[in-house]
């Protein structure tokens, strides 16, 4: 749930601290990282409750090093695993998962802009300049 396109701390502590909010305390069951960008990666790490799995699949090309505090991982007793050429059958199932848990989680306050997909451009401007939660592309729009 945590794919965002962050660049420092601040971005990390106010999405963990809203994470927080959302489960009571505990921070989420599981955060998956599509994006492949360090600080989202740190990110979900933070975000995970004791016990917690952080799942990595697009960490599929080269970015800067983490820092990741073993003691962290073992007393929060987490799961780091990642994730690599995963089938069309595993995007159905996970777009599935978002239609079935609309209602439940509150996904939309997430997008703070929308862009038509000929404007992709401007999009990722914008998510550059203004750092948001996430910014969506739509098709046909």
């Amino acid at each position: 749930m945590l794919d965002f396109l962050l660049r420092n701390r601040s971005d990390q502590s106010e999405i963990t601290s809203v994470m927080k909010s959302i489960t009571n305390g505990r921070g989420a069951d599981i955060a998956m990282d599509f994006a492949g960008v360090s600080a989202a990666v740190d990110t979900c790490i933070a975000s995970v409750r004791i016990g917690g799995c952080v799942l990595l699949a697009g960490s599929v090309f080269p970015v800067s090093d983490i820092s990741i505090s073993p003691e962290s991982i073992v007393r929060r007793m987490l799961t780091i695993r990642g994730l690599h050429n995963y089938l069309p059958v595993d995007l159905i199932s996970a777009l599935q998962f978002l239609e079935r848990s609309a209602d439940r989680f509150p996904f939309a306050d997430l997008v703070t802009k929308t862009f038509p997909l000929s404007e992709t451009q401007l999009a990722f401007e914008y998510a550059d300049e203004h750092r948001p939660v996430r910014v969506a592309v739509q098709p046909g729009r």
